[in-house]
């Protein structure tokens, strides 16, 4: 009877190759899942903006296609609160790349919408309303609207009148920002805006606007792209360069030098 083969385990060598070979397909996976990772918060983003398009048309459907207000004086209430009886959950104001905010060292008091603060890059902004005998109401968001949308008495915050659009029907809807990836609850961009310089990129979200509010829309959110819906109801991921080449208000006029982002 022939001697049975004896069995071993694995060599401290061959192990080794294993544990190699394992860390080696990781290297190379982990960049792929970590774009694949980005890709799918960028198509969620997309997602909420399209939806919240939906909603302001809902919305003008029902006011003769007026836009929703961008300020209600008289409630302290941003479009955000009052429009949210056509949205069906908090959670679609939140981009996932920007779900928590700035430290409340950076707070504002906001007239009577109460304290307040921005967001940057990778954080939401919200304010607070307090109310005598009623709990603090807290409103978290990542997007804004294009502030040039919205026109009537007290909507136009000292900007030109004339330039405001108003109606959701607007010629050119295509090219006409409506919500999108911010900081801000909207803004007010102008062709003579510039991009922030890379030493300064980090530092504008406290409050700086040397540089114009176009900036409250261009940032390194999902890899310089910007989530956009349209006046039309299209939504598209439009390069932070090519902000300024869209139809912001009625009189805008691209800048005819080329724009370059630095960081």
């Amino acid at each position: 009877m022939k001697n049975a083969r004896k069995k071993h385990g694995f060599t401290l060598i061959e192990l080794l190759v294993v544990i190699s070979i394992i860390a080696l397909l990781l290297a190379i996976l982990m960049p792929a899942l970590g774009r694949v990772k980005k890709q799918a918060r960028k198509t969620v983003c997309m997602t909420s903006t399209r939806s919240f398009g939906l909603a302001f048309m809902l919305y003008a459907s029902d006011f003769n296609d007026i836009i929703i207000p961008l300020y209600f004086r008289t409630e302290g209430k941003f479009w955000s609160e009052k429009l949210i009886e056509y949205y069906d959950s908090d959670d679609l104001r939140i981009c996932p790349e920007a779900t928590k905010p700035l430290s409340p060292a950076s707070e504002f008091v906001h007239e009577n919408l109460g304290r307040a603060n921005y967001g940057a890059p990778d954080k939401a902004w919200y304010h607070i309303r307090a109310e005598s005998g009623k709990p603090d109401e807290t409103y978290f968001g990542s997007y804004g609207t294009n502030g040039w949308a919205h026109k009537g008495e007290g909507q136009t915050w000292g900007y030109a009148y004339e330039d405001h659009w108003e109606k959701m029907s607007s010629p050119g809807g295509s090219k006409i920002p409506l919500m999108m990836d911010c900081t801000w609850v909207a803004g007010y961009p102008f062709a003579t805006d510039s991009p922030l310089p890379a030493d300064e990129y980090y530092n504008y979200w406290f409050g700086s606007y040397s540089y114009g509010q176009m900036n409250r829309y261009c940032f390194d959110r999902h890899d310089k792209y910007i989530c956009t819906t349209f006046f039309d109801g299209s939504t598209r991921a439009v390069p932070c360069e090519e902000l300024w080449t869209l139809k912001w208000h009625q009189s805008y006029r691209q800048p005819n030098v080329d724009i370059v982002i630095e960081w």
